[in-house]
């Protein structure tokens, strides 16, 4: 089978058990699956499927961390004819029903934490007919419906008489990806296998991407992004996928993966600068001078390569011996040094992030997308990074910039609309898809997001401001790990602030001061933001003004229902939470 003519996620995976039978398909733990090995795996859990009840009409849903049977599982409804849809481990149990209910979950594919967990919504949830459980259990739950194991679903699909026959629409939809609901209830979006095979084969060309190329799933697979990281494109290049189901064990999984291709939300690779810095805060002080005249050396050749600028010939040498020596020890460390493809996208990230990682000799290369547009549509390309911006159209996509200042979007992996919604206000009169994003393309076809078009402010003066660059601003201390900006109908902004509590304590002990558990009010702490604060303020319009802050006990959580689970402000729920601090930065008298 012709690359060229795969029009589904199905002839991705038969394409590569035919012509790379032997290559290096997942690896979980100790366990590892040839592409040869996956293809059967796929279809006999696909055969045990139907013979288990599945109904392709229905919903395949997967509640699990990013582990193997995820991926099979989802391959398996697919050649059943199902569309599938994935549910984030964190999501409460409102959430999990309303997914369910509206995206009609018939089948569920879960493990035994998941189970116990949402035990009671599970016997709620109206159209389920099928668990498949991941882990063997002793016990089987009382739900009224088929259990299952994944071992006994795969007996069963070797022993059935059931032949799978592959006959799916390219133009069904193959996905159910539910929106982050940071303004609401979230909204399922489908993507067909047409357009996620078109998405991937243009990204695979904007990156140009080695052979083989390896990648690390870690981030939930409900999200776009990862899904086209660890699914369709090493089904499309015939890549090697590892699995890391916990966070916590990131860095040995990257030391393991040596991942060809790695992408990370922007608080991943404040979280990696953090752990880093920590470290080489830890040597000497002759060393540490050492360093910091690296890095500042490092940086300043790289910002004048990225600007087409002169650079001083001795700068340059102590740049390039860097980089062969602590630079590459640093990178090894991480995990990093056969990553040719460093991605960050899902919210800003920080120019003073970007630049660090650029002068370890890591560029981040930012992506602009929409789970409405199968991920990816705007991204630097190797060489051809600009700081500030998101990068250049991938192929086959069109972008326009409406007369408000809204980007729109239009390319062969747009969705159609929402699953069940009314989608008139989705899309222009000629097909391009209104993102809800401002921002604005430069003469060389560069695209800076600057704000989303219902988080923009407006003060009691009549002035639009958008909050996003600012917070960004103000996380650009390695101390400050959140901000949000506030001032809706107000006379001036405000802010609240969260702290990262191991850098604070580490800036804290460097300059010989104890640590208490409660750093909000340590007075150099205060003094820092203080400054931090000003430093923002210098860079923006006076409308723009940051004029009170507070700083709070506790970064927000995903738990506590202030952050999406891909670490997105949800700034109504914080808003509420917060409605004291809020009220007392405002004079009302």
């Amino acid at each position: 089978m012709d690359c060229a003519v795969s029009h589904t996620v199905c002839d991705l995976l038969t394409l590569r058990a035919e012509s790379d039978p032997e290559a290096l398909a997942y690896v979980d733990g100790d366990h590892e699956w040839s592409w040869s090995m996956a293809h059967s795996v796929v279809r006999e859990a696909a055969a045990g499927l139907i013979a288990a009840g599945a109904e392709p009409s229905k919903t395949v849903g997967l509640l699990l961390t990013n582990r193997v049977e995820h991926i099979l599982g989802d391959l398996a409804a697919l050649h059943i004819g199902a569309c599938t849809t994935s549910a984030y481990t964190t999501a409460s149990d409102d959430q999990l029903r309303h997914i369910s209910d509206d995206s009609d979950i018939g089948t569920l594919i879960l493990d035994s934490i998941g189970l116990e967990r949402f035990r009671a919504t599970l016997t709620s949830m109206k159209s389920l007919r099928v668990i498949v459980l991941t882990d063997d259990v002793t016990e089987a739950p009382e739900i009224e419906c088929l259990v299952i194991t994944w071992s006994r679903l795969l007996e069963l699909g070797r022993s059935s008489a059931e032949e799978v026959a592959v006959q799916v629409d390219p133009d069904a939809p193959a996905v159910l990806i539910y929106t982050s609901g940071t303004t609401g209830p979230s909204k399922g979006v489908p993507l067909t296998h047409r357009q996620l095979v078109a998405a991937v084969k243009s990204a695979s060309q904007h990156f140009s991407l080695p052979a083989n190329p390896r990648f690390l799933s870690y981030l939930p697979l409900a999200h776009i992004a990862e899904r086209v990281c660890s699914l369709y494109l090493p089904l499309h290049l015939g890549g090697t996928t590892a699995f890391c189901g916990d966070m916590n064990d990131l860095l040995p999984a990257l030391q393991r993966t040596k991942p060809t291709m790695f992408f990370g939300v922007p608080r991943v690779w404040e979280k990696i600068r953090s752990s880093l810095t920590a470290k080489l805060s830890e040597v000497g002080e002759e060393q540490k001078r050492a360093v910091d005249t690296a890095m500042t050396n490092a940086r300043a050749v790289a910002l004048a390569r990225l600007n087409n600028e002169s650079i001083d010939l001795d700068m340059e040498s102590r740049a390039r011996e860097a980089d062969q020596g602590l630079f590459a020890m640093i990178r090894s460390g991480l995990g990093l040094d056969q990553c040719a493809h460093a991605v960050t996208g899902g919210a800003p990230v920080s120019p003073d992030v970007e630049e660090f990682f650029l002068s370890l000799g890591i560029p981040l290369h930012q992506v602009y997308g929409l789970s409405e547009t199968c991920g990816a549509t705007v991204s630097h390309r190797p060489g051809r990074i600009r700081i500030g911006t998101v990068g250049e159209p991938l192929p086959g996509v069109e972008i326009r910039i409406d007369d408000d200042g809204e980007i729109l979007i239009r390319s062969p992996f747009n969705t159609s609309g929402y699953r069940g919604l009314s989608n008139e206000n989705l899309f222009t009169d000629d097909g391009y898809l209104r993102t809800g994003d401002v921002g604005k393309l430069d003469d060389n076809g560069f695209l800076s997001v600057t704000d989303r078009k219902k988080e923009l402010i407006i003060t009691a003066g009549g002035k639009n401001i958008g909050p996003n660059s600012i917070e960004a601003r103000l996380a650009t201390s390695p101390l400050i790990a959140q901000a949000l900006v506030y001032g809706d109908n107000q006379r001036y902004l405000v802010a609240l602030l969260t702290l990262d509590s191991e850098a604070t304590r580490r800036w804290l002990t460097s300059r010989g001061v104890p640590t208490s558990n409660d750093l909000s009010h340590d007075p150099l702490v205060t003094t820092e933001v203080e400054r931090v604060v000003e430093e923002a303020n210098q860079a923006v319009s006076r409308v723009e003004h940051i004029k009170k802050w507070v700083v709070l006990g506790s970064e927000w959580t995903v738990d506590r229902g202030e952050l999406t689970p891909t670490m997105k402000l949800k700034r109504r729920t914080i808003h509420s939470n917060y409605r004291d601090e809020i009220e007392t930065m405002y004079d009302r008298n």
